[in-house]
């Protein structure tokens, strides 16, 4: 609707300069808000519309895309189609989530698609009969009776979603005529009365569905139509449990009027935020109606809580004067997330923050009618009626009520209040206020006579009082600026506050002055150090600095605050934490090398749970002494300024907790911090496998991840959808199979594994809060990392066969050697055998004709003996080659050599011939 409505931005400059006396006319909540832009990851500064999906993530509908936040980072989707016959889609002007889930989009070329937000596409639903549109027309969903979806075009047709044939058809279930001749400029449907709700030029009206009756003017009459029925040209209606919202803008009026009207009551109650909000030219775009019972109004350019106030207009001021403010021209849209987290959606990016959640208050400093002021905040002083003074160094004194609300200080003061005052207190004794101002004077204030009077004594010699403080007794110690520090006892003053003064000590600029539960009076020094003065008498007991020994000595001299844990133990902040036991004098330190965000404390408070809190000079800080655990606060979780005074905190009557600034004070109710519900079980937002993002939905399907051995870079993004810093969520993860334990990360919230090798895995991940309450256990798709092909079973098996067919192959070659030469040796044995015996009949025969011729011819028989030698001799020679050659150790090719070397040279000398051996080398 807002884009049929002509902007008027000459009226701005007007608008805000009116807006800025306005807001200085009263003291309103600041709320602390997160802003997105391009710088943060948005694609684009114009958002129009923000959702929430069945998941958890945030869905946001930019000027440059479709993008999904998940409390990290900014993801931009580019929708793909799930046919061909989907048309396109570029700027999406509107999201919705139905009751079911499910998220539909609209784009400015007038498509309507079903986004699937796991898989990251669309289907094209129709809309008939179709008609086509040169330009964008406004347009929006909702959801009525029975769960039906609408789609309608303001001022023009409503067609109902026909999930069978997945169109969208005109439909009549509503008779928006009623509403005017152009048509209805908007439709609800209101879930507690059961009926619809529509609007136009004729004015508001209802329909039930049940008896088909139009409620409004001109139509049926009940108590709720004689309430709206009087009203025309109406453009906005929304409905809540208890109330019907609307406005109404007349053709001569610059802006519109604003109307409520109870439910129960039928009150009718007609607002002109150009008179409650001072205001001139202004648009209206929509509200929001959270679950906690809080009603929004906003438009261009304001945005305002609606409450039961006799001047129900809370606004918050769009001035962008601090980092967490609001500064916008357009705001289109409003929603409310499952956390209760509001996100404005506007021409500047979008803007969160969680009204309810909202852990720090800031205030400024304000009087009644008066502009707001920013000054150095001194001191705090709540009465015993719960109000408090504010003292301020350059500004006077400032008083409120309990809830902040400014109140006009009583006359005797306002005559005083030209003075700094640095620091005050009550009397336990006689009750009056005692405060210290600049240059050295006292304001003595009666809360129970309202009456004031300034003191001078001249023992201050004009020396600044930078503490004042009552004992148990009801004496007043006061710390001057010089170093001195006074006692005022009560008793010898007669009550009079120009006499009775004894100087106890003189160090160095008194910083803080502290009682204990024992009585006892601490007092630290900036640059001098800690010391312990007995009250009754004034006698100094103990001290501490810098330079004392090993174990009692302080982290430096520079002491600014003090804080008592119990009656043996004060924290002291000077530097770090300095854990003094207040029997033995030991000091231990409490640094940044134990958690300590830094080493320049600035003060120090004890809650009514027995934790501490510290102000620094950047931040302030949680300290559970007993589990030494710190968690960490600074401008990011809700602060406007977080550089925080010396000695500048002040516990309150309800157990609130009030810290200095230099410009403002800060509240905040320590309970709160308490966690006592485990964190949500986080989710696994993103895997990245070498750079490339995988489809989580389609991972989720396939039940287990493989990877290639060279494709094993992975890293997994996850966030517990917690979209507000001040849960304080940390993270563990684990991938089973190759980490030992869990890795604990804090500012990142990614897992990052360059290498992973060969095997079975599956990625975990929990959250812990700052109470150290842990979540279930969110567990990724289980991993496969495949090994190269030569670290594979088979592979292995494969080498093993061959390896063992090729052992089988050398043996069987060996065998075949061995009864190859079994066979050579036994052919020899043979041949030899055969010779020997042949030579041996020989022998035998030749030996018997020798024996017959020995006596008959005797020469004959000679020469049968010589053949017998010849015989015996060869026979020698073929048994020594037998020896030789079936002796193994003659296998070798030296040994053949030497044989053959050996029977050449035989048949050389047993023959004149010449012979001559020729052997390769490689032979040898």
């Amino acid at each position: 609707m807002y884009q049929n409505i002509p902007r008027v931005r000459s009226f701005f400059l007007s608008f805000f300069c009116l807006f800025a006396v306005w807001s200085g006319a009263q003291q309103t909540r600041q709320y602390t808000f997160q802003h997105f832009t391009t710088a943060q990851g948005l694609a684009s500064n114009f958002v129009y519309g923000t959702v929430q999906d069945r998941d958890g993530f945030i869905w946001l509908a930019t000027q440059n895309g479709l993008q999904r936040y998940d409390g990290n980072r900014f993801l931009t989707v580019k929708p793909q189609p799930e046919s061909g016959s989907d048309g396109p889609l570029d700027k999406i002007l509107h999201i919705h989530c139905d009751t079911e889930g499910r998220m539909w989009i609209l784009s400015n070329s007038n498509h309507v698609a079903l986004f699937n937000t796991r898989r990251f596409t669309y289907r094209e639903a129709r809309v008939e009969p179709h008609k086509t549109h040169k330009a964008y027309q406004t347009k929006y969903l909702l959801q009525g009776d029975g769960g039906a979806l609408y789609l309608h075009e303001n001022f023009g047709p409503m067609y109902r979603f026909d999930p069978v044939s997945f169109t969208f058809r005109r439909s009549s279930d509503v008779p928006l005529d009623a509403a005017g001749k152009r048509g209805t400029a908007r439709v609800t449907w209101d879930s507690t009365g059961r009926r619809y709700w529509f609007c136009g030029d004729e004015g508001v009206f209802s329909y039930d569905p049940k008896t088909r009756k139009v409620y409004g003017r001109g139509q049926h009459q009940d108590a709720d139509a004689a309430s709206y029925g009087q009203d025309t040209r109406c453009y906005y209606v929304q409905p809540t449990d208890s109330y019907i919202y609307y406005w109404s803008w007349q053709p001569t009026s610059s802006s519109p009027v604003v109307l409520r009207v109870g439910k129960k009551t039928h009150v009718r109650t007609q607002y002109s935020l150009d008179t409650e909000l001072q205001m001139g030219y202004h648009e209206v775009t929509g509200m929001l109606h959270q679950r906690s019972g809080r009603t929004w109004i906003h438009g261009n350019a304001f945005l305002a809580e609606w409450t039961d106030r006799a001047h129900p207009f809370l606004p918050v001021p769009n001035e962008g004067r601090f980092e967490q403010s609001i500064r916008y021209d357009q705001m289109y849209n409003s929603f409310e997330d499952a956390q209760r987290n509001v996100w404005l959606s506007t021409d500047n990016g979008v803007f969160l923050f969680n009204p309810d959640a909202q852990l720090f208050t800031s205030y400024g400093l304000l009087r009644p009618g008066g502009q707001p002021k920013e000054a150095p905040v001194l001191s705090v002083c709540q009465l015993p009626d719960s109000s408090f003074f504010i003292g301020t160094w350059s500004q006077g004194l400032f008083y409120y009520d309990k809830d902040f609300n400014p109140l006009a200080l009583p006359a005797s003061l306002e005559a005083l209040n030209k003075f700094s005052f640095w620091d005050m207190a009550i009397n336990r004794r006689s009750g009056a206020v005692w405060m210290g101002l600049q240059p050295g004077r006292f304001i003595l204030y009666d809360p129970a006579t309202k009456t004031a009077r300034l003191y001078n004594p001249p023992i201050l010699r004009d020396q600044t009082v930078r503490q004042v403080i009552s004992d148990l007794a009801g004496n007043m110690w006061i710390g001057l600026n010089d170093g001195r520090v006074l006692k005022w006892d009560y008793e010898q003053a007669g009550g009079d506050p120009m006499k009775g003064y004894q100087e106890i000590l003189k160090g160095g600029q008194v910083s803080k002055i502290h009682r204990d539960r024992l009585g006892n009076v601490w007092i630290g020094c900036f640059l001098d150090g800690l010391y312990c003065v007995q009250a009754s008498t004034g006698r100094v007991i103990r001290s501490w600095n810098a330079q004392g020994p090993e174990g009692s000595r302080l982290f430096n001299n520079e002491v600014t605050d003090m804080s008592q844990l119990n009656d043996t133990t004060l924290l002291v902040t000077s530097g770090c934490i300095n854990i003094i036991n207040t029997r033995t004098g030991r000091v231990e330190f409490f640094s940044t090398a134990d958690g300590l965000p830094s080493d320049h404390t600035m003060s120090i408070q004890k809650d009514y749970r027995g934790i501490f809190w510290i102000g620094l000079s950047n931040g302030l800080c949680r300290l559970n002494l007993d589990k030494r655990t710190v968690v960490f606060y600074d401008r990011r979780d809700g602060m406007l300024y977080d550089n925080f005074a010396r000695s500048g905190v002040e516990l309150l009557s309800n157990g609130k907790l009030l810290f200095f600034t230099d410009h403002n004070i800060l509240t905040f109710e320590p309970r709160r911090f308490t966690q006592s519900v485990a964190p949500p079980k986080p989710a696994i937002t993103s895997i990245t496998l070498q750079g490339v993002n995988l489809p989580l939905d389609s991972l989720h399907s396939m039940g287990t991840l493989n990877l290639r051995y060279d494709r094993n870079a992975l890293s997994f993004e996850f966030s517990g959808l917690s979209f507000t810093p001040q849960k304080k969520f940390h993270y563990f993860y684990m991938l089973e199979g190759l980490d030992k334990d869990w890795v604990h990360i804090e500012n990142d919230n990614r897992a990052i594994y360059n290498y992973v090798p060969p095997g079975h895995y599956r990625f975990k991940v929990m959250s812990e809060d700052a109470d150290g309450l842990t979540s279930e256990v969110a567990l990724s798709i289980p991993l496969r990392v495949r090994p190269p092909v030569w670290q594979t079973w088979w592979f292995y098996a494969l080498m093993i066969l061959i390896a063992a067919f090729g052992l089988y192959i050398i043996d069987r070659e060996r065998i075949r050697r061995i009864r190859a030469l079994q066979q050579v040796r036994t052919q020899i044995a043979g041949n030899l055998h055969q010779e020997v015996e042949t030579t041996l009949g020989d022998i035998h025969v030749l030996s018997e004709i020798a024996k017959i011729r020995a006596g008959t011819d005797l020469e004959q028989s000679k020469a049968f003996i010589d053949q017998i030698s010849n015989k015996s001799r060869h026979m020698m020679e073929a048994m020594d080659d037998v020896l030789w050659s079936i002796d193994p150790a003659n296998d070798g090719m030296q040994q053949t050599l030497m044989r053959i070397r050996e029977f050449t040279d035989g048949i050389k000398r047993n023959h004149t011939m010449d012979i001559d051996l020729i052997v390769d080398r490689k032979v040898e």
